[in-house]
């Protein structure tokens, strides 16, 4: 399966199509001047993990096995930035569109049984976790098989070299799961 490379017009153009997106996807693009078809987000987007909600509902939660993505910590985007930023500063800006998701592909199926395997010591009762065709999953929108990103641009450009996604997992469950107080 091939990656999608940082062509991101038709990118999002697949991508809203398949998944039946009224709003566009997001990108972060670092240009001096609005990139030509990519508009500029000025609103809000919900986050969270449905696992989580779910695992409390039911004993078996039926997941995906046959999509592949790359999930992302907010805060490994937020290191990227600063990396990005600071060549900004150093005046040493690459103007551009570039992809930033974690390393490594995963299917959701596997990526929930991740989740549930790391945090499974603070849990009441770990879900069952079964893995399902997306045949078996009917939605309203059709999901891309392979939504796995090419990263060899910001790393050839910035030196910016994604971790693995399981890093980022480990460390937000721990955040969720052990909060430290807010001061």
């Amino acid at each position: 399966m091939e990656n999608y490379p940082e062509n991101y017009p038709e990118f999002e153009r697949e991508l809203t199509s398949a998944l039946g997106l009224t709003r566009k996807p997001i990108a972060v693009s670092f240009h001096d001047h609005a990139p030509a078809g990519i508009a500029r987000f000025e609103g809000t987007v919900p986050s969270g993990c449905s696992f989580w909600r779910l695992a409390a509902e039911r004993p078996l939660l039926r997941v995906v096995a046959d999509q592949r993505g790359c999930p992302t910590a907010a805060a490994d985007i937020a290191a990227a930035l600063i990396v990005i930023a600071e060549h900004i500063e150093r005046g040493e800006a690459k103007w551009g569109t570039y992809h930033f998701v974690g390393a490594d592909a995963v299917s959701w199926h596997s990526f929930a049984e991740a989740i549930f395997d790391l945090a499974a010591p603070q849990l009441a009762a770990r879900p069952q976790v079964e893995p399902i065709t997306t045949d078996q999953y009917p939605t309203p929108a059709r999901r891309p098989m392979n939504s796995v990103l090419d990263c060899r641009k910001i790393e050839e450009a910035f030196g910016i070299r994604p971790p693995p996604w399981r890093v980022g997992l480990a460390s937000m469950i721990r955040e969720v799961l052990n909060p430290t107080p807010q001061r």
